[in-house]
């Protein structure tokens, strides 16, 4: 099965985050911007609307303090 067959997409690229009019997307190696309409004409996954915006992604990402 090849690479892009296994990541759900016919492209092999996978949406991280969104920023106004951005969309974030690996290959499982690097990340770079796209366009949010390149982005929708593609058809990269999942959806840009059910794309977390950054700063929920960066949140989920950090490493969470406890008070003690």
């Amino acid at each position: 099965m090849a690479n892009s067959e296994r990541s759900g997409t016919a492209n092999g690229l996978r949406g991280l985050y969104r920023t106004i009019a951005w969309a974030y997307v690996t290959n499982g190696t690097m990340a770079f911007q796209v366009a949010e309409a390149d982005y929708r004409a593609f058809g990269y996954q999942p959806d840009y609307d059910k794309l977390p915006w950054q700063e929920s992604y960066d949140a989920a990402k950090s490493p969470q303090k406890t008070l003690v």
